[in-house]
């Protein structure tokens, strides 16, 4: 199901979500929240829920999963794996206009992924002519940078049993960690252990969430009190972030894999280290444990390879062979994010280095510091938001008659970002125009260039405006079949979907958005927005007229109807 909160680390801004909701929680989420992302205390907004009712659980999970989301901006700006990925996506942003011009000069329609051009059979089969070197070197980069992030995150198989320890879930570990310290900081350990019992251990304990506890019991740093075990991450997270920070330049087109995959360098870590922490180990001692060891093991520390991966990704684009990029302000965005990585590094080694990276630091030395942009998103059209700026919206030409019912606006979108004067002593972007073309423009293109529409975004219309824009230059927009849209799910999976938003919104029961019936979870399935439309119930929506086919226009929402209905 689509997440209350999600960082994307193309544009390095927190999407947020709270539609799902009943009115009254979401209205109280939604101010938690926003102070969350502010770097305010958002326990006043809590003050009038008791410790002891449901609801107050519920606004904590969503409050502190905006602290969670913060901790993967931080280590995407920071880590050097996290640079990886937002590097790899700027490079498929950064050559969507080169294909674009092959396209129009060829008078052919461009087709995503961009990877459908190094097939032979593929293009045989779509009927996609022979396109320049230039495109399949293009497209063979894309097709590349795609598996080796894939090898980057594979899970790992220790019998029937499949752990997830690649980069991915080091960053969720680190993340949930830092989640959990921030709740205690904020409102007690009352409050964060219930957090932890109903969200937390409900996740999959070999899952990405969950994995830093498995280290933890590996590195001996667990004791039991009174029957319940308690987990000191302290040196699982420092060898996380060391993880993290593998070395991807010069070290050749096959590097070793120590030197460049988290999970490898977790594992020769770990296997060096044994049982060598304990409970009480304080943050200090981890720190320059794991720092000692890294320095043995690859000659620099974390720190040390951040600085370096900063200097190489400096040297390594030259802006003046690559003009379109200055145009379209790519360039500035990526000018920014190196000046982020900068002034992020700088302030981890006043703090004191790898010890203000651990998740107890967190609270207390990032956490409110930390000012990425926040995307409010209203997938059924919303309101306007204050304060905000608009984006991800369009005007309809409303039918006469209709004016009172029916908005002539309808906004997606709501981006807030820091002030200037908040952004001086905190951490955020400064290039508002280069990272407002990043949100607006590059990222989708980066995602289509990816995967096609295969991606289950908070609002399609993310990704369905930059095909429009595409296909307004005269450019069809054609995808490879498997890439068309987002993945049609089981039957199985929508139920237990719909399970899962009953408990996390507060609900016993649901009414049908097609047939208005009463129904409880268990019988009850989620739709995507592109399942509903590929679905045999859209006919019978459409029965509406004029009023079902503008929802269709506005509305984004999941739809959650009667399992029977398509049994």
């Amino acid at each position: 199901m689509i997440p209350t909160a999600y960082f994307d680390p193309a544009t390095l801004a927190i999407w947020t979500t709270t539609g799902n909701l009943m009115e009254r929680e979401a209205a109280i989420a939604n101010e938690a929240i926003r102070a969350a992302v502010r770097g305010e205390d958002p326990s006043k907004m809590l003050l009038d829920i008791p410790k002891e009712d449901i609801l107050r659980s519920r606004m904590l999970w969503f409050a502190s999963s905006i602290w969670h989301e913060k901790r993967h901006y931080l280590d995407t700006c920071l880590t050097n794996y996290g640079a990886r990925r937002f590097r790899d996506l700027f490079i498929l942003a950064s050559n969507v206009n080169p294909l674009l011009a092959h396209a129009k000069k060829c008078g052919e329609p461009v087709w995503f992924p961009v990877e459908i051009y190094d097939n032979s059979v593929h293009r045989r089969c779509l009927g996609i002519a022979e396109p320049a070197p230039n495109i399949i070197e293009m497209a063979r980069l894309a097709k590349n940078l795609k598996s080796f992030m894939g090898q980057l995150d594979a899970p790992v198989s220790l019998g029937d049993q499949v752990i997830h320890l690649g980069g991915n879930a080091q960053m969720e570990g680190l993340a949930q960690s830092c989640q959990t310290f921030s709740i205690e900081h904020c409102f007690g350990i009352e409050d964060s252990l219930a957090v932890m019992k109903r969200y937390v251990h409900s996740l999959p304990q070999e899952g990405p969430y969950r994995t830093i506890e498995a280290v933890c019991g590996v590195l001996g740093c667990s004791t039991d009190k009174k029957g319940l075990v308690v987990l000191n991450p302290n040196l699982a997270a420092a060898l996380f972030v060391t993880a993290l920070c593998g070395r991807f330049f010069g070290v050749g087109s096959k590097p070793d894999a120590s030197l460049v995959a988290p999970e490898r360098r977790l594992s020769i870590m770990i296997e060096k280290l044994g049982k060598a922490g304990r409970f009480d180990m304080p943050d200090e001692e981890a720190a320059a444990l794991v720092d000692e060891l890294s320095r043995r093991l690859w000659g620099r520390t974390a720190l040390e390879e951040i600085g370096a991966d900063i200097e190489a990704m400096e040297a390594k684009l030259d802006f003046k062979a690559l003009p379109w990029l200055v145009g379209e302000g790519l360039d500035e965005a990526f000018k920014d994010f190196l000046r982020m990585r900068r002034q992020l590094l700088e302030a981890a080694q006043s703090a004191g280095g790898l010890v203000s990276l651990l998740p107890r630091a967190f609270p207390t030395v990032w956490r409110d510091r930390l000012l990425p942009w926040h995307v409010i998103a209203t997938p059924n059209g919303g309101d306007a938001k204050p304060g905000s700026r608009e984006v991800f919206g369009c005007r309809l030409n409303v039918p006469a008659g209709l004016e009172r019912v029916v908005p002539q606006k309808v906004v997606w979108g709501h981006l807030y970002s820091a002030s200037s004067a908040t952004s001086k002593v905190g951490f955020a972007p400064s290039a508002d125009t280069a990272w407002l073309q990043m949100l607006e423009h590059h990222g989708p293109n980066a995602m289509l260039m990816l995967n096609g529409r295969r991606h289950r975004r908070m609002i399609p219309p993310e990704l369905e405006r930059s095909i429009k824009a595409i296909e307004q230059l005269g450019i069809p927009v054609r995808f490879h079949p498997r890439f068309e849209w987002p993945e049609q799910r089981d039957q199985k999976t929508r139920v237990e979907e719909a399970i899962t938003l009953a408990d996390m919104s507060g609900r016993d029961h649901f009414f049908c958005d097609i047939t208005g019936d009463q129904i409880e979870p268990k019988d009850a399935i989620v739709l995507t927005p592109w399942e509903f439309r590929h679905s045999p119930l859209l006919p019978q929506f459409r029965q509406s007229g004029i009023i079902a086919e503008i929802q269709l226009i506005t509305d984004w929402q999941d739809w959650v109807v009667r399992k029977d209905l398509l049994d």
